[in-house]
């Protein structure tokens, strides 16, 4: 619904709504799978490549 309505106002620089939802889809779970699959690997602060991911495919994705 959100990925729609930023579509509707022109915003969107995907193909379609269906495809940003499902890249954002991807990026969340790849993400996800590799803190969960790979526990004792040496990350960053949970908080740093999420936020980095969010603001690099938000960026990618949206026109300001």
């Amino acid at each position: 619904a959100v990925v729609e309505e930023i579509a509707a106002q022109g915003r969107l620089r995907s193909p379609s709504p269906e495809a940003a939802a499902q890249i954002l889809w991807a990026c969340a779970h790849g993400l996800t799978s590799l803190l969960v699959t790979q526990p004792d690997r040496k990350w960053s602060p949970k908080e740093t490549p999420t936020g980095a991911l969010w603001d690099g495919v938000f960026n990618g994705l949206i026109k300001a």
